[in-house]
């Protein structure tokens, strides 16, 4: 019974052992890939910071690339409003005034209208030429035989 229990404690000594080995091998390896993993994890947070170190100057180049938009734009919009206001209506009125009391005759016919007034002629091109005469003696405004003013319309009549 002796020599029995005696055997069943080198078995289990044994088996102790083993697995102990084992267990050392297991934990070397561990520590062997947490070192590893250690490293990536350090390389992907210095990536990371990196990155978003990039992203913050990207935003300030962005919100100072919006601001000269804005700027430049706003710019623009003024410059439009003054080509419209300022430049292209007060044409557009005198033309549609003029246009409203005479006639519009083709660029071929020559002259001045029989009753004197001024003459409208439009060009196949779209430009726009008058003929201003003095309405009562029909008599040219200047020393010229007739005062001629073109301008450029905006799209055909």
């Amino acid at each position: 019974m002796v020599d029995e229990l005696q055997a069943e404690m080198d078995r289990n000594e044994a088996r102790f052992v083993a697995l102990r080995t084992d267990m050392t091998t297991q934990m070397d390896i561990i520590k062997i890939a947490k070192g590893r993993y250690m490293m990536l994890l350090a390389e992907v947070i210095s990536n990371l910071n990196a990155d978003q170190s990039e992203q913050a100057e990207k935003e300030v180049q962005r919100q100072q690339l919006d601001s000269q938009y804005y700027i430049f734009m706003s710019k623009c919009k003024k410059r439009i409003k003054e080509i419209t206001c300022d430049e292209i209506v007060p044409w557009l009125c005198i033309r549609d005034a003029i246009m409203c009391e005479h006639s519009i005759t083709a660029l071929t016919t020559g002259g001045i209208n029989a009753s004197g007034r001024s003459r409208i002629v439009l060009s196949p091109s779209g430009c726009l030429t008058i003929a201003l005469c003095h309405a009562m003696t029909a008599a040219p405004l200047s020393s010229s035989p007739m005062t001629v003013l073109t301008c450029a319309v905006v799209g055909r009549l």
